[in-house]
């Protein structure tokens, strides 16, 4: 009851004060008049929530004055009063939508109170149903708008919803630049032409400038002239404009109803402000998860360009390896054909010159096909893979470097593996960098160690060198991106190599005692079964 607002209607001013004085003990806000023409005015200028009017008053009757009233305020609660109490009167006050009847004279408080507390609760229950049925729609909504990500579909969605939800001619969003001070049009439901640009500069911008809530109707004594003159140029008998702030500037969210349509209700101002909120959200939602969206992918393709870069800084670290190996065989096939061309030689030499010089021929074909394999570009497919026949790969390749640095390799492989699930030049890399770095932590000779076992979890390939080992402090940055306790290097092959592990779904894990060596051990999971 506190703070329900009354709009006191009547030609006769003793009756209109003994309501005020009746209304005002009750705890009632009270307005008043004498005439229906002000109560009008009084009525544009503020709504109220109930209007107590006699039905015989000089000029525009108590029945009239509900019809205007109701067409400005819609959801209003009427009660009327009345000093012939006759059926028909009755009756008719049903019909006009009245929601009680007093009749005069009355010399208590008790059927005034009582009538204009009950017609005050009977509309209130009436607007919460009307609420909640109109929430449900709005709920459903809601889903569907937070499942949009495109910014632009979602701002086209929102301006038909708020259209076929308000039953509005036109709506239109708007985004007003809170630093600029510009506003430019994000989506357009409605009459087509240039109204949705005369809108911006009309009611959107009068909503931008006021930061609030705005329900613009000719009628409106307090309405500007030239904001009514838009209105009805534009062809507008009422309009809402809500703004909403967010952090990339101010949603407004403008409503339009045109000739014949009733005029908007506060019902339907807290709808489009709902609305408008629910959007904004929405919006600011879809605009992050692209940003992001383009983020993932530039990172993605940043993390490609690393992989690419320690794929070339390890074709520069196997340099010597490489000349080495394929030094060798042609330094070989060259004598087996300069000797196999010799004029004096028997046929069965010459023969088997050419079966020698034809082997080698072989091996080097294998060393490049081998090159080929490891460094050509393949679809990320995930395949069966032998581990022991992918170590094979890694070690022939690297044999020179060993040689040239003194370091033996010892491989300790199980016959009883099982293929592991993963994408062949992906975990050749992984391989790759942990001997190259393992050659490197021995510079002045030594054993590396590659073993291959079953485990519980898959497969299990150790690296043991017996170099100067790893520090507690580098321990804890080996597999950071850059981290480098060598001269050279881009500090990328570990990180990069248990990023591809992980996405394996495997692990790497490292022992080390300064001085002892380094143990780098990875774990693949196994193919899946069907």
């Amino acid at each position: 009851m506190s703070g329900d607002r009354v709009l006191v209607v009547d030609d006769e001013p003793g009756v209109v004060a003994l309501c005020r004085r009746f209304l005002t003990r009750a705890g009632y806000a009270v307005e008043t008049s004498v005439t229906a023409e002000d109560a009008l005015v009084k009525l544009g200028r503020q709504p109220v929530d109930l209007l107590l009017v006699d039905v015989r008053m000089p000029g525009m009757d108590g029945f009239e004055l509900m019809r205007e009233a109701r067409r400005r305020q819609p959801d209003l609660a009427v009660v009327v009063m009345t000093g012939f109490g006759t059926v028909e009167t009755a009756v008719r006050a049903l019909e006009e939508g009245a929601s009680g009847l007093v009749l005069k004279p009355f010399d208590s408080n008790v059927a005034v109170v009582r009538q204009v507390r009950l017609a005050i609760e009977a509309n209130r229950s009436r607007r919460e149903v009307a609420r909640s049925r109109a929430l449900r729609p709005l709920f459903d909504l809601a889903e569907v708008m937070f499942a949009e990500t495109e910014e632009a579909a979602l701002a086209q969605r929102v301006s038909s919803s708020v259209r076929s939800q308000l039953g509005c001619e036109s709506a239109g969003l708007y985004l007003h630049d809170d630093g600029s001070g510009s506003v430019r049009l994000l989506s357009w439901a409605g009459r087509e032409g240039e109204l949705s640009e005369a809108v911006r500069l009309g009611p959107v911008a009068w909503a931008a400038e006021g930061r609030a809530l705005a329900r613009f109707q000719p009628e409106d004594p307090t309405l500007l002239p030239e904001r009514r003159s838009w209105l009805e140029e534009h062809g507008f008998s009422s309009a809402l404009c809500c703004p909403v702030r967010r952090s990339q500037g101010t949603f407004l969210m403008f409503a339009g109803r045109g000739g014949g349509q009733p005029p908007f209700s506060g019902d339907d101002l807290e709808m489009l402000y709902l609305l408008t909120r629910q959007a904004a959200v929405a919006l600011e939602n879809a605009r992050l998860y692209g940003a992001l969206r383009a983020y993932v992918s530039e990172i993605e393709r940043s993390q490609q360009r690393l992989v690419q870069s320690e794929k070339l800084a390890a074709i520069g670290r196997l340099t010597a390896s490489i000349a080495h190996e394929v030094n060798n065989p042609l330094q070989s096939l060259r004598n087996c054909l300069d000797l196999a061309a010799r004029g004096d030689l028997a046929e069965e030499r010459r023969a088997e010159y050419l079966r020698m010089a034809q082997r080698e021929l072989e091996h080097l074909t294998s060393i490049v096909r081998q090159m080929l394999e490891f460094y050509r570009p393949e679809a990320a497919t995930r395949q069966s893979i032998d581990v022991n026949d992918l170590l094979h790969d890694v070690v022939l390749l690297t044999a020179g470097q060993c040689h040239d640095r003194g370091v033996e390799v010892v491989l300790t492989l199980s016959s009883e593996l099982p293929a592991v699930w993963g994408v062949p030049y992906q975990l050749k890399q992984v391989v790759m960098n942990m001997v190259l770095n393992a050659i490197e932590a021995m510079p002045d000779g030594g054993r590396l160690t590659i073993a291959s076992a079953p485990r519980a979890q898959g497969v299990e390939i150790t690296f043991r060198d017996t170099g100067r080992g790893i520090s507690k402090e580098e321990m804890a940055h080996i597999f950071e991106p850059f981290y480098t306790s060598k001269q050279t290097g881009t500090g990328l092959g570990l990180a990069i190599s248990y990023g591809i592990v992980a996405a394996h779904d495997g692990v790497i894990q490292v022992e080390s005692d300064p001085g002892a060596g380094a143990t780098f051990s990875v774990i693949l999971p196994p193919v899946p079964r069907l």
